[in-house]
């Protein structure tokens, strides 16, 4: 692969004004929450790592967390069955943007009575748009006497969902008993446009189904789950696939060992970008950022910029490009799988902290691929 190397092509412009900065330390279960509920729209949270209780959103801000933080939900009465509450909601002025990055879900449910219910592990209302950047949500564990219906990793009603990097399970169903559970998709987002980039999704599934007779349908509800529900679809590189599908045991007649999996997705409209970026290393003050970049035949030009409010994204035609005044760098690219290496001056120590992206124009497509997205240090 040839390497390409960014000098003096780099020209940065002031930094946007930034909103406050507040940093988030492990020192209670509640301590993010408190964070959350003390912070001022816009503020960015940074979480120095630690395993939180759940926590709820109202108001348009930025989780970055680093090392990776975590935050579990946890088992509620409510009658008649009991529900293991989401570790994360989203609820807001129905306005605003908010970001998640790092942050996994956990959890270990110890159900001991007959019927539990599960709620989506996030639920995103009242916002414009929630980011998810290197964030893995999926199904906690289980230690069951019961039956647990299962639940989508992410639920929404948000225009848009953006996810980079990610790792997104649907929570899985369980039961002891001769009931079957339903599978729910890993996104349940049917309103919503849906814009994931080399992510690894995953719909919900359940191991088997014990059925009297073998000329019996298996249910609906036990079959593999779809891996997204939504309005648009836009993928670029990684994964989106249905739910697994389930062994069938049964008297009376041979089955079949396995049924087929789930859908990967159930839309209106689907975009596949073949062109693709990969982030290699994150960007540092005086170090490279390496990209894997992929292309059409006519090649692309590869576009730096800073701030997501920088990109903008058209459901008729994908990634639309940069504003002028956010637009670090422009690189061409020839039409191959190639690294890419942007060398950041040491000079760049304004822009620490801020989140960097990398978007690819392909000439041949055109609209853009990607993007990855990182946080300079």
């Amino acid at each position: 692969m040839r390497c390409l190397t960014l000098l003096s092509t780099l020209v940065l412009v002031a930094p946007a004004v930034r909103a406050a900065d507040i940093h988030v330390h492990p020192t209670s279960p509640d301590a993010l929450q408190l964070a959350i509920d003390a912070a001022a729209p816009g503020d960015t949270l940074f979480i120095h790592g630690g395993t939180y209780s759940a926590i709820t959103i109202t108001k348009p801000l930025e989780l970055v967390a680093d090392p990776v933080a975590s935050v579990e939900g946890v088992n509620t009465p409510s009658s008649p069955q009991w529900v293991l509450q989401r570790p994360i909601t989203m609820a807001g002025p129905n306005a605003g943007t908010v970001t998640l990055q790092n942050i996994r879900t956990v959890g270990v449910y110890n159900v001991t009575i007959h019927f539990a219910r599960a709620e989506p592990l996030v639920k995103v209302d009242g916002f414009d748009r929630a980011v998810f950047i290197g964030c893995d949500i999926r199904e906690p564990q289980y230690i069951a006497d019961g039956h647990i219906d299962g639940a989508p990793a992410i639920q929404a009603t948000a225009p848009e969902v953006f996810l980079f990097d990610c790792t997104i399970r649907a929570l899985n169903p369980a039961t002891a008993m001769t009931a079957v559970p339903g599978t729910r998709p890993a996104i349940d987002a049917a309103n919503s446009t849906v814009i994931a980039s080399d992510c690894d999704i995953e719909g919900g599934f359940f191991p088997f189904i014990i059925l009297f007779n073998c000329t019996q349908p298996a249910p609906p509800d036990a079959l593999g789950a779809a891996g997204v529900v939504a309005d648009r679809l836009f993928q670029t590189g990684g994964s989106i696939r249905g739910g697994r599908g389930p062994m069938l045991f049964c008297s009376g007649g041979t089955p079949p060992p396995t049924l087929p999996p789930g859908p990967a997705f159930i839309v209106n409209q689907r975009v596949v970008q073949r062109h693709s970026l990969d982030q290699l290393t994150r960007p540092t003050v005086g170090g490279t950022w390496r990209i894997d970049v992929t292309t059409g035949k006519l090649g692309a030009l590869l576009i730096v910029g800073h701030e997501l409010g920088a990109l903008n994204f058209d459901p008729a035609l994908g990634w639309n490009l940069f504003s002028p005044s956010r637009i670090l760098a422009y690189l061409p690219v020839a039409p191959t799988d190639q690294h890419v290496e942007l060398s950041i001056p040491p000079w760049a120590t304004a822009f620490a902290g801020i989140d960097w992206l990398a978007a690819l124009y392909d000439h041949d497509e055109g609209r853009l691929g990607g993007p990855v997205m990182a946080k300079l240090y």
